[in-house]
């Protein structure tokens, strides 16, 4: 269920397909690795690795392996700033400038060219960007698009799946649409709070709440029977890259001011229409293939300097 996790192991999977030897090593417990997840091979150490590429921090003994380390930015520059600045996570951002200074950290890479010059002022070095991925064989159009919602489909069904972050959620979208008229709102990814339990009260009172859920798994079916997801970022999180793998329609949401009705209604009537347009672009944008090969030209570049 984590969004770390499935990328990393999207990368791993398309390096094996490229031909390459790759496989997961937790830095944190491995004790339930040595098995397979989804064709990428768990291991319970980093020993005979050439390069190690750095997706969530590594252990004394991963370091001892002696290659060249590949440290990859999964996190929002602000996300990261807040976490540190919030003691959320104590030390996390001063932990970049750190890994950004030391020779230990062979190369940067990021997913989002938005965030490239943030890593390069925090780390005083060049940062590379390669595209995110998305396993386009799990989350596609052909499947079940009649999902209900638990009970709650409506006339027009739209869904927030994105988690809420420090630095950016859905709060201000989820106003909005409810001020909507018969547009029927599943949310996903709710956090646990009192804050929240009475936003939800209040969305179902209103009559606009359809299906309201903490972290699932399986969202395939919700996002093939979406006429629209609406995500507050201008980064291609998961849930878009999901979504839109799944052919369902991708409306973003910066603030007030963006015809958000107009735009749903839109999704409505061309769904059929952008069913398909969504799909090219997911596998245009978000291959696997295409993120590993990027990937692995920088890895080849620290097997030569190494």
């Amino acid at each position: 269920m984590c969004g770390l996790y499935e990328t990393a192991r999207e990368l791993i999977a398309a390096e094996c397909e490229l031909g390459h030897d790759a496989w997961a090593v937790d830095p944190v417990d491995n004790s339930k690795f040595g098995a397979l997840d989804r064709g990428v091979q768990l291991r319970s150490s980093a020993a005979g690795a050439d390069v190690v590429i750095d997706h969530s921090g590594i252990t004394t003994e991963i370091r001892a392996v002696g290659a060249p380390v590949i440290h990859m930015r999964h996190g929002r520059p602000r996300s990261t700033y807040l976490l540190d600045a919030t003691d959320t996570i104590k030390g996390v951002y001063s932990h970049i400038r750190r890994v950004g200074q030391s020779e230990g950290y062979a190369e940067i890479v990021t997913f989002w060219p938005q965030h490239v010059s943030h890593w390069e002022l925090l780390c005083g070095r060049k940062v590379h960007c390669i595209p995110a991925p998305v396993d386009l064989k799990a989350w596609t159009p052909d499947g079940p698009t009649g999902y209900r919602f638990g009970g709650h489909r409506g006339a027009c069904n739209v869904i927030i799946a994105d988690a809420w972050r420090t630095d950016i959620d859905p709060f201000e979208a989820i106003c909005e649409i409810a001020e909507i008229p018969n547009v029927t709102l599943h949310l996903y990814a709710l956090p646990t709070n009192a804050a929240t339990d009475t936003l939800v009260e209040a969305l179902r009172a209103r009559g606009v709440l359809g299906e309201a859920k903490p972290r699932v798994q399986g969202l395939a079916n919700v996002y093939r029977a979406a006429d629209a997801a609406i995500v507050p970022h201008n980064i291609d999180t998961r849930s878009v890259r999901e979504a839109m793998a799944c052919g369902c329609p991708v409306v973003r949401y910066p603030g007030r001011g963006w015809a958000l009705e107009s735009r749903i209604a839109d999704c409505k009537r061309r769904r059929l229409e952008l069913k398909q347009r969504m799909r090219e672009e997911a596998e245009a944008r978000f291959n696997p293939r295409s993120s590993a090969q990027a990937l692995l030209e920088i890895i080849q570049r620290c097997e030569v300097t190494a």
